[in-house]
C-alpha cells in the first residue's frame, strides 16, 4: 500500500499532545468514568439465557436511535490514515451545520482498523482518544463509537514492549508505530503509554453494535453457519468465537454459500448463510431486546472495495462496505476518502447518503490544531432589589413660641405718632414736660 502521508503541520500538533492524552485517559479509565466524547450505549439488557455471566457486554452492544438529537455517519477502515481520519470528522461537521438542523452532535461511527499499513497510526490513535475524551475543542459537538477490528485488537501490549499482531503486508511502506515499539524501553515512553491506554479503551469497545432502530455495524461480517446452529443454545452473541466473526469473517459479494475455513483468518460467509443469522437475530431480538426493530441495514469495513464504498445487492438486507483511508495502488481505489450519513427516511426506512470530504466546496483546512475554548460570556449580574427597611414614625416637636417681629412694632409706633400729629397733639418735649411740672 502507498498510503499518503501527512504533512507535518498536520502530525505535529497531535503529537504533542500524545503524553496528556495518555495520563488523561488512565485516569479516566482506572476511576471508571465514562469518557464524554463517547456514543452512550444502553443499560446491559442481559437476561437468564441471554449471555454467560464470564461474556463482556462489549462484544455485542445496544444503542439508541435518537435522530431528533444526533447525526450519524461512518468511518471505515483508516489504516494510518491520518489526513483522511480529519477530512472525515470535518465533513460530518460541515455536514450537519449546512443541513436543516444544524444544533444537532455529530455521532462517528468508525468501523476499526484504525492502525497498521500506513505511517500515522500513532496519530490516529491519538486523533480518535482526543475525541473521545471530549478535548478536542474544535470538534466538541462529536461523539464517537469506536467498532473494534482485526488489527486494532492485534496490538499486544507485554511485559517488555508494545507489538503489531497483524502482519503490514508486503509494501506497506513501514508502520512507523510497529517500528517505534520494537525498542524495549518503549514501556516508559508516552508513546508506549499511548498504545496500552488504546488498548484498555478497546476492551470497552463493541466487536458489533447494533442500534434499536434496526442499524448493525462490524467490522467484518456475521457468525458463520457453524456458530449459527449453537447460538441460543450452548453459545451467544456476546462469545469470544462470535465477536472473532465480526471482526475477522469476510463478505462474499455474490456466492449464496460458504464453508466455514476456520483454517484461515479470511474465512468467508455467502449471502444466504447471511441471510440465516438475520432471520435468527430478528427472532431472537423480540425476546432479548424488547422494542428492537428487525435488521433493516449493515455496515461494515474490512473488504478494500474499489472506490472505497460498494453495496452488495444480492443480500437480503442492505450491505454497505467502506473503506475512508485515500491508497490510490490498493485494490484499485481511487486516491479518495469516503464516509456515509445515515438517517431514517419519513417512511421509516433507513437511508444512506456517499459523502466525499475532498469534493465538499468551502471546507476548512484539515488541522489537528486544539485551540483553547472561547471565555464564556459573563453578563453583569442584575443588582436585586431590596425592599426599603421601616423607618420610624417621625416625632412631633412643639414649635417654640413666635418673638414679636420689629418691623410690626415700628409701623405702630410710626402710626400712632402721625395720628397726633394729624391731631393737633404734638410731640411733648422734655423742656415742655418739665415746666408743666
Amino acid at each position: 500500500m502507498s498510503i499518503p502521508k501527512a504533512p507535518d503541520d498536520l502530525v505535529n500538533p497531535i503529537r504533542k499532545e500524545i503524553p496528556r492524552i495518555a495520563r488523561e485517559l488512565f485516569l479516566r479509565l482506572e476511576k471508571e468514568e465514562p469518557l464524554p466524547g463517547v456514543y452512550a450505549a444502553l443499560p446491559d439488557p442481559r437476561k437468564p439465557g441471554n449471555r454467560h455471566e464470564d461474556e463482556p457486554y462489549s462484544n455485542f452492544m445496544l444503542f439508541p436511535f435518537d435522530a431528533s438529537k444526533f447525526a450519524y455517519f461512518a468511518i471505515g477502515d483508516l489504516h494510518g490514515d491520518l489526513r483522511s481520519f480529519v477530512r472525515c470528522a470535518d465533513a460530518a461537521i460541515e455536514t450537519v451545520r449546512r443541513s436543516a438542523s444544524p444544533d444537532r452532535t455529530v455521532c462517528l461511527v468508525v468501523l476499526g482498523d484504525l492502525v497498521d499499513r500506513g505511517c500515522e497510526s500513532t496519530e490516529c490513535i491519538a486523533f480518535l482518544l482526543r475525541l473521545a475524551l471530549g478535548m478536542d475543542n474544535a470538534r466538541r459537538n462529536v461523539r464517537i463509537l469506536f467498532v473494534k477490528g482485526d488489527h486494532d485488537v492485534a496490538l499486544h501490549p507485554t511485559d517488555a514492549e508494545v507489538r503489531t499482531g497483524v502482519s503490514n503486508g508486503a509494501g506497506s511502506g513501514g508502520d512507523r508505530l510497529a517500528d517505534e515499539l520494537a525498542d524495549p524501553e518503549s514501556w516508559f515512553t508516552p508513546l508506549g503509554a499511548l498504545v496500552r491506554a488504546f488498548v484498555r479503551f478497546l476492551d470497552g469497545c463493541p466487536a458489533a453494535a447494533w442500534f434499536d432502530n434496526g442499524m448493525l455495524f462490524a467490522h467484518g461480517a456475521v457468525p458463520h453457519v457453524d456458530l449459527q446452529g449453537r447460538l441460543g443454545v450452548d453459545l451467544s452473541l456476546w462469545s469470544p468465537a462470535c465477536a472473532k466473526d465480526f471482526m475477522w469473517c469476510r463478505l462474499h459479494e455474490r456466492a449464496p454459500k460458504k464453508i466455514p475455513n476456520r483454517g484461515s483468518s479470511t474465512c468467508e460467509i455467502g449471502y444466504k448463510d447471511f441471510g440465516a443469522f438475520v432471520d435468527w437475530l430478528n427472532e431472537a431480538s423480540t425476546r432479548c431486546f424488547p422494542g428492537g426493530k428487525p435488521l433493516g441495514l449493515y455496515v461494515h469495513g474490512h473488504e478494500h472495495v474499489s472506490g472505497g464504498y460498494k453495496p452488495f445487492p444480492a443480500y437480503p438486507v442492505p450491505v454497505h462496505t467502506l473503506t475512508s483511508f485515500s491508497d490510490p495502488d490498493a485494490y484499485g481505489t481511487p486516491a479518495v476518502c469516503r464516509i456515509l450519513e445515515l438517517f431514517q427516511s419519513d417512511k421509516g426506512t433507513i437511508e444512506v447518503r456517499v459523502v466525499e470530504p475532498d469534493a465538499m466546496s468551502g471546507m476548512p483546512t484539515p488541522s489537528t490544531e486544539n485551540p483553547p475554548l472561547p471565555e464564556p460570556k459573563t453578563e453583569k449580574p442584575i443588582p436585586e432589589k431590596k425592599e426599603p427597611e421601616p423607618q420610624p414614625p417621625p416625632t412631633l416637636e412643639p414649635k417654640p413660641a413666635s418673638k414679636p417681629r420689629l418691623g410690626a412694632s415700628v409701623f405702630l409706633f410710626c402710626k400712632r405718632l402721625f395720628s397726633r400729629i394729624k391731631s393737633g397733639a404734638g410731640v411733648e418735649n422734655g423742656s415742655d414736660k418739665e415746666a408743666r411740672e
